[in-house]
């Protein structure tokens, strides 16, 4: 089966995976943002049968460019230049805000919030990209 996506919530420390498997969304797992990351993506790729992965692309809420957008894209150059899999730029923007609420929503202690909140990220980018299709 090659239907998983994997969607990435980049960012400078931290990245957040969420993987969907048949069009269900979940988080998988939060990784620094290494040099080691590349790799790491990669073997996941490869482990999980990934068809696409959907990378968030931060944009303000006029759909302008932010300081970290051009990193971003070179980032998706790289990982694109790696894998197997099609690398598609989704916009972000208010991604984290949502994953926040929902962790809230969720009562989770804060330390467990902090801890998921880069692959809540990602299953909120991959909700919306799936819903867009």
């Amino acid at each position: 089966m090659t239907d998983s996506i994997l969607a990435i919530d980049y960012g400078k420390k931290r990245v957040g995976l969420a993987l969907a498997v048949q069009g269900v969304p979940q988080r998988l797992q939060t990784l620094p943002n290494d040099e080691l990351l590349v790799g790491r993506l990669a073997d996941i790729v490869q482990n999980h049968q990934i068809g696409l992965v959907v990378l968030g692309l931060p944009r303000t809420s006029n759909g302008d460019d932010t300081a970290w957008t051009a990193e971003v894209r070179q980032f998706a150059k790289n990982l694109g230049g790696e894998i197997s899999a099609p690398v598609t730029l989704r916009d972000e923007f208010a991604t984290t805000d949502e994953a926040r609420a929902r962790l809230v929503s969720q009562k989770l202690e804060p330390g467990s919030q902090k801890a998921l909140l880069d692959q809540e990220a990602a299953v909120v980018l991959l909700e919306d990209y799936l819903n867009a299709l």
